[in-house]
């Protein structure tokens, strides 16, 4: 897992479903266990791309762009699964 989906999956977790407007690098950091300045490049990347938002005095949060990438995501991994258990 590449550190930006670890960002992304943080970001999902605590914005997503708590309905939080968005979060901060910092948290970001410790709930990833990286560098907040590596944090920081994945999270402006991921907005870049429309997967996160930033919300003046809030901080970042996931899209729902970011949610479906996620879900893709998921779903491959499903994918792969079943095709190496044959």
């Amino acid at each position: 897992m590449s550190d930006q989906q670890k960002c992304l999956e943080a970001l999902e977790r605590l914005t997503h479903p708590s309905g939080e407007p968005g979060t901060f690098f910092w948290l970001i950091a410790a709930e990833t266990d990286l560098d907040q300045t590596d944090v920081r490049k994945h999270i402006r990347a991921l907005a870049k791309d429309g997967m996160a938002q930033y919300f003046p005095g809030a901080g970042h949060a996931i899209t729902e762009a970011g949610v479906s990438a996620l879900s893709r995501g998921n779903r491959d991994d499903e994918q792969k699964g079943k095709i190496d258990d044959r």
